[in-house]
C-alpha cells in the first residue's frame, strides 16, 4: 500500500468535515480501493465530504479529464470506514489518450479604479434594478459629454441584489433595507480610468430618482476616504487551447541548480 498527502485534487484538506485549504489529508492507496483520511484529529472525512469535491471546478463530476486520458468514476462508492476515514472503491475505468497539455494566455486590458459604498435610501433600494438602468444611461452620456470617446468600461455591481450572479440571478426582487454597490472603471490608463470613476461616482452619489428625499447629503455611503482605489493593471484570458506535444516534456523546461552557497 502506498501512502499519499494530497493537496491537487483533494485541495488540501477542503475534502475533510470541516473543510480546511491549509491542513492535508492521506491517501492510502491499495490494489482495490483508496483511503482517504485526516492527519488533524479536529478534522474527518465523511462520504459526502468526499465525494462532494468531484463537483469542484469539474464539468462531470464522474469523468476526470485528465493529460494522459479519462478516468470514468460513475461506478465509484464511497464507504465510511470509520469516524474519520472514507474508502473509496468500486469499478473505475480509464481511457487511455494522447498525453496533452492545456495552454492559457492573457492579455493586458487597461487600467482599473474602483470605489464602493452603501445604499440604505428606501425608495432606491426598492427600485434599485430599474433605477440603476436609468442612472448607468445618465453616468454614460456625461461621461461622453465630458471626455467624448473613451476607451474605457464601466459597472455598477449591486450587491444584495444580484452582485454575485448578474443577468443570472433568478430572485430579481431585493431584499433588506440596505445595498453594496460596486463602481468598477477600466481604461486604457490609470490616469483616465480615475477620471472617469471620478465624474461616474460624483453623479451616481447625487442622481435624482422619483421619490428621493435627500439633496445634498447624497445617495452613497463611503466606508473609506478618499473613496476611489486604483487597482492598477487588469489582466484576463486570452486564449485556451489544448496542444498535443511529441512527449510530455516537449514544452516544459526543467533546470536544475545549486541549492545554498
Amino acid at each position: 500500500m502506498r501512502r499519499f498527502s494530497p493537496a491537487s485534487r483533494l485541495c488540501g484538506a477542503c475534502s475533510a468535515d470541516p473543510g480546511d485549504s491549509g491542513d492535508c489529508l492521506v491517501a492510502e492507496i491499495g490494489q482495490d480501493a483508496v483511503h482517504i483520511w485526516a492527519p488533524n484529529p479536529d478534522l474527518r472525512c465523511t462520504t459526502t465530504s468526499v465525494s462532494a469535491h468531484t463537483l469542484y471546478e469539474n464539468r462531470n463530476p464522474f469523468v476526470f479529464r485528465e493529460p494522459s486520458g479519462t478516468l470514468d468514476l460513475r461506478a465509484a462508492t464511497y464507504d465510511q470506514r470509520d469516524e474519520r476515514t472514507v474508502r473509496v472503491g468500486g469499478k473505475t475505468s480509464f481511457e487511455p489518450q494522447k498525453y496533452s497539455m492545456r495552454l492559457e494566455g492573457a492579455i493586458q486590458r487597461g487600467y482599473r479604479a474602483v470605489t464602493f459604498g452603501g445604499i440604505r435610501d428606501p425608495r432606491l433600494v426598492q427600485n434599485s434594478l430599474e433605477q440603476m438602468k436609468v442612472i448607468r444611461a445618465d453616468i454614460e452620456e456625461r461621461i461622453r459629454r465630458i471626455f467624448g470617446q473613451t476607451n474605457s468600461t464601466m459597472r455598477i455591481v449591486l450587491y444584495g441584489a444580484n452582485g454575485v450572479m448578474g443577468g443570472y440571478e433568478p430572485i430579481q426582487t431585493p431584499a433588506g433595507h440596505e445595498l453594496g454597490v460596486l463602481l468598477d472603471v477600466i481604461a486604457d490608463t490609470q490616469e483616465r480610468a480615475n477620471e472617469v470613476l471620478a465624474v461616474a461616482r460624483a453623479f451616481l452619489v447625487h442622481a435624482d430618482f422619483p421619490g428621493r428625499l435627500n439633496l445634498n447629503a447624497g445617495n452613497v455611503a463611503f466606508p473609506f476616504s478618499p473613496s476611489d482605489v486604483e487597482v492598477g493593471m487588469v489582466f484576463e484570458f486570452l486564449k485556451e487551447c489544448v496542444v498535443i506535444p511529441e512527449n510530455p516534456l516537449q514544452l516544459v523546461r526543467i533546470e536544475i541548480g545549486e541549492v545554498g552557497g
